[in-house]
């Protein structure tokens, strides 16, 4: 039952990932071929997505973002693959610094430029929820291998030695 866990939350990490890639690729293709996408809901996409901080180094942080989100798709999907907590964990660590990114991002919006994006938004959404996901997916795939390594040792023990 618990390893049907690991995977739902796995795949929930991975859909996750998924929508802030959408986001992030529509976000950054909008940049390219019309300026600045459409806002309706959320003041401000224009003030955010023009600013200085739309940038680092020239490429938009969007690309950024959706490269980011590529990463993270694809080691989510070898991990389901393989089965491997190390590429998990790697996976963990990415998203754990997308979320100070988005953190980071959602300061600037908030205090700094005073407008926010919506776009912006939905990506630290995608990334919160991706990082706890991977997080649970994790702390439940750990737990498996410590009851597995302990259900193997407690039969070692019970054989009788020759």
């Amino acid at each position: 039952m618990k390893s049907l866990l690991a995977k739902c939350f796995a795949g929930t990490a991975l859909l996750a990932a998924y929508v802030g890639f959408v986001d992030a690729t529509y976000l950054t293709v909008s940049q390219y071929l019309n300026g600045t996408p459409p806002c309706s809901f959320a003041l401000g996409c224009e003030t955010v997505l023009t600013s200085v901080y739309a940038q680092v180094l020239g490429i938009p942080v969007s690309l950024i973002g959706a490269v980011y989100y590529v990463a993270l798709v694809l080691l989510v999907l070898a991990h389901l693959d393989r089965g491997s907590r190390r590429v998990l964990a790697f996976a963990g660590a990415l998203s754990v610094s997308g979320l100070f990114a988005s953190l980071w991002f959602i300061y600037l919006q908030a205090f700094v430029l005073t407008s926010y994006c919506a776009y912006c938004l939905v990506s630290a959404a995608s990334t919160a929820l991706t990082c706890a996901f991977i997080g649970l997916a994790w702390h439940m795939q750990r737990d498996l291998e410590a009851r597995f390594t302990s259900l193997n040792l407690r039969a070692a023990l019970a054989q009788p030695q020759k």
